[in-house]
């Protein structure tokens, strides 16, 4: 869930210097965006199923307004083999209940991972 109400969350996570100066970047001023989460999963060592696919966001939709970023970080080093972050291009354009569960996914979603992260 969200954690933004946590000083350790909102001081030390939705201001890292790294984070803002590529949203400025993309938007050119602190003015044109804003954090509105802060919630996050832990994904221990050792980890050897894949999570679901699902958005960050409860539904998308092919043009979402206002554009969004999530940023994710990670507190051990993770790998292809525990846990890596996943992202399938195109996958959350639709109603999650129709993104299949892992068994039924295409293969070549397994290997889209985000991986080593250290």
């Amino acid at each position: 869930g969200n954690c933004l109400h946590e000083p350790e969350w909102s001081q030390q996570i939705a201001g890292v210097p790294a984070v803002l100066q590529v949203l400025d970047a993309v938007w050119g001023q602190r003015s044109a965006y804003r954090c509105c989460g802060g919630g996050g999963e832990c994904v221990l060592p050792q980890c050897w199923e894949y999570q679901r696919l699902h958005s960050d966001l409860r539904t998308l939709d092919e043009n979402p307004l206002p554009r969004f970023l999530s940023v994710n970080f990670t507190v051990c080093d993770l790998t292809a083999f525990n846990g890596p972050t996943r992202h399938v291009p195109g996958t959350m354009q639709k109603d999650p209940k129709q993104v299949p569960c892992v068994g039924l996914e295409n293969p070549r979603f397994l290997l889209s991972t985000v991986a080593p992260l250290q």
